[in-house]
């Protein structure tokens, strides 16, 4: 079974609908808990019902019973909780709703859950997902979220750094992979180096380039 996710914002309408006609999504299941809202654009649910169907032939389905409740929402947006707590309190939310009993697995076949964050990685809908995962352990469901233009919102969950972020296939590989395959190349002139400063972390093994979690680093800016 194939399982997709997508948010709507941060690309065009255009972008959204072909990247879930050409994944040949025949069902989008909404999981926001408000899908009226006007700032919603092309998002907004009258007009994603028929924009959905003229389109891509694809149904749409409001499943509010798969969004978090508001208190536990503004908990973390509006009183910046932290995700791992959002995280708990909303699979326990799920747990109690006991979601994976009161809807049919293949009501998600080739569907696609949408909520309007950009990226999966803060988005409930990557719990949602997970969880019926882990509830459905005798269907083999493959999880993709639709976001090509930038392949580290691709993330497979079961891939994490050291810190605990999960990380793109192609990533987790090149940080976990054998050890010869991660050389650095041998430059042609070596000029003479300054040896380390006294209190400095010892030098990283001959052969091995072990890059920090782009998730991590500072340089490749994610939400935290």
């Amino acid at each position: 079974m194939k399982l997709y996710t997508i948010g709507f914002t941060q690309k065009s309408a255009e972008t959204f609908f072909t990247q879930l006609k050409q994944s040949g999504v025949r069902t989008l299941i909404d999981t926001r808990l408000n899908n009226r809202s006007q700032l919603s654009g092309f998002a907004k649910q009258s007009d994603l019902r028929y924009f959905l169907r003229e389109i891509g032939r694809i149904d749409y389905l409001h499943l509010p019973q798969l969004a978090p409740t508001q208190d536990i929402f503004d908990e973390f947006k509006k009183r910046k909780g932290s995700w791992e707590a959002y995280e708990l309190s909303f699979r326990a939310l799920m747990a109690a709703r006991k979601i994976e009993e009161e809807l049919p697995p293949e009501l998600f076949d080739n569907a696609c859950l949408l909520c309007s964050e950009h990226k999966p990685h803060h988005c409930h809908r990557l719990l949602v997902a997970e969880y019926l995962r882990e509830k459905w352990d005798g269907i083999n469901i493959e999880i993709e979220h639709l976001q090509p233009t930038d392949p580290a919102c691709n993330a497979d969950p079961s891939h994490t750094c050291e810190q605990g972020n999960r990380l793109p296939i192609a990533e987790a590989q090149y940080l976990t992979g054998p050890a010869q395959t991660q050389t650095r190349p041998t430059p042609s002139v070596n000029p003479p180096t300054p040896g380390p400063a006294a209190g400095s972390p010892p030098p990283e093994a001959p052969g091995r380039s072990r890059p920090q979690c782009p998730r991590c680093a500072p340089a490749h800016p994610h939400p935290r």
